[in-house]
C-alpha cells in the first residue's frame, strides 16, 4: 500500500501544470480586454478624425452656398464643389435610368435619409414638407462597394 506522500508527490506535476496553464489563461484574457479597449479607443478617434476632416471640407461648401443663395447664382457650381468633397470620401452616383436601383446593393445595406422611404424611394410629401424639391426620379449613391441610397 502506497503513503499518502508518495501518493500526493504523483500529482504534484499535474497540479503545477494546471495552476501554469490558469495563470496563462487569465494573462491570455487580461491581454485580450486591454486589447478590445485598445481597438476600441481607435475606432473611435478615426471615427472622430473623419468627422472633423469632413466638416472642415464641407464648411467652405457651405459658405458658398451662402453666398451662391445670396447672389442668385452658382448653386452649380457648389453643387460640383460638393460633389468632389463626398467623391473624396467614396460615394459615387449611379443612374436611376437603368433599373431604378444599383444592381449590387444588397437588402439592408441601403441607409435611409430624409426624404426616402426604407426601400430609399423618395417621397414628395416628405421631401416637401423638409422644404426640399423632387425629381422624378433621384439618383442612387454608393459609398465604396455598398448603396447609401438606391435610385
Amino acid at each position: 500500500m502506497r503513503s499518502t506522500a508518495a501518493t500526493h508527490l504523483d500529482f504534484e506535476p499535474q497540479v503545477e501544470e494546471i495552476t501554469d496553464e490558469r495563470q496563462a489563461l487569465r494573462r491570455a484574457s487580461v491581454e485580450l480586454e486591454a486589447a478590445r479597449a485598445r481597438v476600441e479607443r481607435d475606432a473611435e478617434r478615426i471615427h472622430d478624425e473623419t468627422r472633423t476632416r469632413l466638416v472642415a471640407e464641407l464648411l467652405p461648401v457651405l459658405d458658398n452656398l451662402d453666398r451662391a443663395i445670396a447672389a442668385g447664382d452658382g448653386v452649380r457650381l457648389v453643387r460640383e464643389q460638393l460633389a468632389g468633397v463626398l467623391r473624396g470620401y467614396g460615394l459615387e452616383r449611379f443612374d436611376a435610368a437603368g433599373g431604378g436601383e444599383d444592381p449590387e446593393a444588397r437588402p439592408g445595406e441601403v441607409l435611409g435619409a430624409g426624404g426616402a422611404d426604407a426601400g430609399g424611394a423618395a417621397r414628395d410629401e416628405d421631401a416637401a414638407d423638409q422644404g426640399a424639391l423632387c425629381a422624378p426620379a433621384c439618383a442612387g449613391v454608393r459609398a465604396s462597394a455598398r448603396a447609401s441610397r438606391r435610385a
